[in-house]
């Protein structure tokens, strides 16, 4: 190997070593943390099943509350898109409410 090929070898064998170290140290720092996770997306509307607060989630077609609590598994929706287009900008409509009331 040319003298080029070395010095580039062992750049990018040394980069490599502090991107290992730092990863190690980044690991360590997170495993021996005492941070707890929070939701971003919790709501303080209680689960009527369990009484846990609730999160809000955005699906494909509906925006939804579900419980956090996966065992329990209970869901409200809050809007969902319909077929119905707006009559000036044609974009289509979002129907908010609960059952009837949409």
């Amino acid at each position: 190997m040319a003298k080029v090929d070395l010095d580039i070898l062992q750049l990018v064998l040394a980069r490599n070593n502090v991107d290992a170290r730092m990863t190690a140290k980044i690991i360590s720092e997170i495993q021996g943390g005492e941070g707890t996770f929070r939701h971003e997306n919790l709501t303080n509307t209680k689960c009527p099943v369990c009484g846990k607060r609730m999160l809000k989630v955005q699906g494909k077609k509906a925006e939804m509350l579900i419980c956090q609590d996966r065992e329990c598994g209970h869901k409200e929706t809050i809007a969902r898109v319909s077929n119905a287009r707006c009559p000036n900008c044609h974009k289509k409509m979002l129907l908010k409410g609960k059952g009837d009331a949409q």
